[in-house]
């Protein structure tokens, strides 16, 4: 298993959507930076809204908004809550893990491990990997730009930063799980991206959100993976801090199980 393990991350690290999405990534942190900069300048604010910006709150809001964010708040709303990384990584598994159906290489694979595990724990530990490499990756960014501007955003506390990057690699790891699952059963790079985008993005869990509110059972919603990564405390605040971590662990096991089933029964 090692060794079909160290030739999976050899593949995943030299293809180029590795590198797409995490581009991907480390754009959508300069742009998030950028405009709450551009936000922190009363001069600069003043003149985007001469050209017809239109801003919620008001400036008074706005200074005593940004005034108490932090360099971690900033992470969190730019990158992780709105679904951008869980979405990045959901594709680039989905390219990952079909290729080896659309190419044939399964079979091959197959041919040289005949247990089932040896495969799915692979493809799970490679996912795992990135997802780690994509969190430390894509917030260390942010930390020169910080670094520049000022200090504009005040600096997190190392515990707080571990924990919340932690945490937000254990539910990214379920989903993860969640997006091999998928592929392994339709076999197909077009549903695995499809359903990258509606699962780990939260429109399913919208939907059946609105659905379950209908027969006030929408509280179900705060045991998705999406919800428990979308609002991720950003410090331990006692053992209910825990639940998004349990919670990914939990999916992890579930679909990593199913999905080894699932290529079991199934003909290669």
């Amino acid at each position: 298993m090692l060794n079909l393990l160290r030739m999976d991350l050899y593949r995943i690290v030299h293809s180029k959507s590795f590198y797409i999405c995490f581009g991907a990534l480390i754009l959508c942190n300069f742009m998030t930076f950028g405009i709450l900069l551009l936000l922190t300048n009363p001069t600069l604010r003043d003149l985007i809204m001469q050209y017809g910006a239109e801003l919620s709150a008001g400036s008074d809001q706005i200074k005593e908004a940004l005034s108490t964010a932090s360099i971690l708040e900033v992470y969190r709303q730019g990158t992780i809550g709105g679904g951008l990384f869980s979405v990045s990584t959901g594709i680039l598994a989905s390219l990952f893990i079909c290729t080896d159906f659309d190419c044939g290489f399964i079979k091959n694979i197959m041919a040289a491990h005949e247990n089932k595990w040896d495969y799915i724990l692979s493809k799970m530990c490679s996912l795992i990997l990135i997802n780690l490499l994509y969190l430390v990756g894509s917030f260390i960014t942010l930390l020169p730009l910080n670094l520049i501007s000022g200090g504009v955003f005040a600096w997190s506390s190392t515990a707080d930063i571990l924990f919340y990057l932690f945490s937000a690699w254990m539910v990214t790891n379920g989903l993860s799980a969640l997006t091999m699952l998928i592929c392994i059963v339709t076999r197909s790079k077009a549903a695995g991206i499809a359903g990258a985008i509606c699962l780990n993005g939260g429109l399913i869990v919208m939907i059946l959100n609105a659905l379950l509110g209908l027969f006030g059972l929408q509280w179900l919603t705060k045991y998705s993976l999406y919800v428990n990564l979308a609002s991720l405390p950003s410090s331990f605040e006692g053992n209910y801090s825990l639940q998004a971590c349990i919670t990914g662990l939990v999916f992890l096991v579930i679909y990593t199980v199913i999905s080894k089933i699932v290529l079991t029964r199934r003909d290669i």
